[in-house]
């Protein structure tokens, strides 16, 4: 029988997917996630600060989002002139084989 070690290796990988599915997965702690249940409850704690600091601080997250927004809008602009740039020429180069 040609194929027989095949059809049993595929019925075998057929039954472990089917293990696999989220309905039979365990939940909680018989799978282990008690540390990341744990996580949530924990309370967070904020340092007080000046007004001098809290001011510096937001400046600075002012100053790098603006930074950021800037590089972003440069790649948006640089790619969108390369694609229409390779467009026009790609029409051109079309024209002049063409005909």
């Amino acid at each position: 029988m040609s194929g027989g070690g095949h059809l049993a290796d595929m019925n075998k990988r057929i039954k472990q997917n089917r293990e696999l599915l989220k309905g039979n997965r365990p939940y909680g702690k018989q799978r282990g996630l008690t540390s990341q249940l744990a996580h949530k409850k924990r309370k967070i704690s904020f340092k007080k600060g000046t007004p001098e600091e809290i001011k510096s601080v937001r400046d600075t997250i002012i100053s790098e989002n603006r930074k950021s927004d800037i590089r972003k809008l440069r790649i948006l602009l640089f790619v969108t002139l390369g694609s229409i740039t390779l467009w026009m020429f790609w029409s051109w180069v079309s024209k002049i084989i063409g005909g």
